[in-house]
């Protein structure tokens, strides 16, 4: 009878394990999409704030040129694309892991990546919000003062109402606004430029462990 307990509590032992180590697999597998997947947002993320980067340096070339005045300049910050990238992070799997307590299942050292990388998302979300942030309210005192690139063409044949609305009084204070909101920009592009560009390279190092657990 004792025998036949122990055996009982064996195959037990080994079914607990079995579907245990079924479940860690499938996470590794849940997580391995994840990061892949965040390593693409990644990369999309950074082609969109190069090509600002690129769009930005090109307006600043206008500079070399003498005898630039206030209206050109204005014109050639009023090309700029002024929309923001607010980058937000969507790694579920690493999410529910930590939600549910099954991040135990996990190895302590991929724990311990996951949970820095996890960090690290939080970081470059965070500071990249905080520039947008700023870089909207420098926006909001130029839509104020007529600086709204939508309202200026609509003023482009109403000499009159341009004139009411003070817009040729405002371009040079319209114009110091613009240029800080698109050097905050930058630096916020360079940023985020950098916290992306270690994410994936954390997410590759992840990767790469992960492998190796699937491997056993």
């Amino acid at each position: 009878v004792v025998v036949g307990i122990l055996i009982a509590l064996q195959i037990n032992n080994w079914n607990g394990n079995r579907k245990q180590n079924a479940i860690k697999q499938n996470y590794y597998r849940q997580l391995l999409l994840d990061l892949e997947t965040d390593k693409i947002y990644c990369n999309s993320s950074i082609s969109t704030l190069n090509s600002f980067l690129s769009e930005y340096n090109h307006y600043l070339e206008i500079y070399k040129v003498p005898g630039l005045n206030v209206s050109k300049a204005f014109e050639g910050l009023s090309k700029l694309n002024y929309t923001r990238l607010n980058l937000e992070f969507k790694t579920a799997t690493i999410k529910t892991l930590i939600s549910t307590g099954d991040i135990k299942l996990i190895s302590p050292s991929l724990r311990n990546q996951l949970t820095a990388f996890v960090a690290s998302q939080i970081h470059v979300a965070n500071r990249s919000k905080t520039l947008n942030d700023f870089g909207g309210s420098i926006l909001s005192t130029v839509v104020i003062k007529g600086g709204n690139p939508d309202l200026l063409m609509r003023l482009q044949n109403q000499p009159e109402l341009r004139k009411t609305f003070g817009i040729e009084q405002n371009l040079p204070t319209i114009t110091l606004r613009l240029e800080g909101f698109y050097f905050s920009r930058e630096y916020g592009a360079k940023a985020s430029i950098n916290g992306l560009s270690d994410l994936s390279e954390e997410a590759d190092a992840i990767i790469e462990l992960i492998n190796k657990e699937l491997e056993y």
